[in-house]
């Protein structure tokens, strides 16, 4: 629609360049791959430019480890073993949910956690590895797809592309890797 209106309306186009939702570190890795390349920059406000997680975690689990204790504004991991999953994949599903258990354990309220998918297959997975992982008595962080998701914002994101069979994700990928929903993914995470 945006897109749409901008082709109609080119002397409105106006895009923003403050974010006051992303910390400056996420905010960079937005800027560089969604607005720089077309010639704008986003930059953190002062409001929001110092969030940050405070993740350090003990986990015995090395990806967990790796995952909660890296730097970075982004994590990847791989946990899939199986190269036929498509749009559910319950090896990413499983470790998704020990995520969210570290998180628990890390005293991060599931209001701040959220879980992005591209297929509505992966979330039903999702969430139930999630609740079979934290049982009864925990609240679930927010699991859906991207477009359900988008306006949302929350401290941490997770991401599940669960896309491992090779035939499957080349011929997905313009939609896996649609640089709108990448965009999205990542700019929902506040921290």
């Amino acid at each position: 629609v945006f897109q749409h209106l901008c082709s109609l309306y080119p002397d409105f186009k106006y895009g923003l360049s403050v974010t006051y939702r992303m910390n400056d570190v996420i905010t960079n890795v937005v800027s560089k791959n969604f607005y720089e390349p077309y010639g704008e920059k986003l930059i953190a406000s002062d409001f929001s430019k110092e969030r940050r997680l405070n993740l350090h975690s003990e986990s015995e689990n090395s990806d967990i480890r790796k995952v909660f204790n890296d730097p970075s504004p982004l994590t990847i991991c791989n946990a899939t073993f199986d190269n036929t999953w498509e749009d559910e994949n319950p090896e990413e599903g499983v470790f998704i949910a020990s995520l969210v258990q570290e998180a628990v354990k890390l005293k991060i309220d599931m209001k701040d956690v959220a879980v992005i998918t591209p297929y509505r297959r992966q979330v039903k997975n999702i969430r139930a590895s999630i609740a079979d992982c934290l049982g009864d008595g925990f609240d679930m962080p927010l699991i859906d797809t991207v477009e359900r998701l988008q306006g949302q914002d929350v401290d941490l994101i997770i991401i599940s592309f669960c896309a491992s069979n090779p035939v499957f994700f080349n011929k997905n990928k313009d939609f896996l890797l649609n640089p709108n929903r990448m965009n999205v993914m990542i700019s929902r995470a506040k921290k």
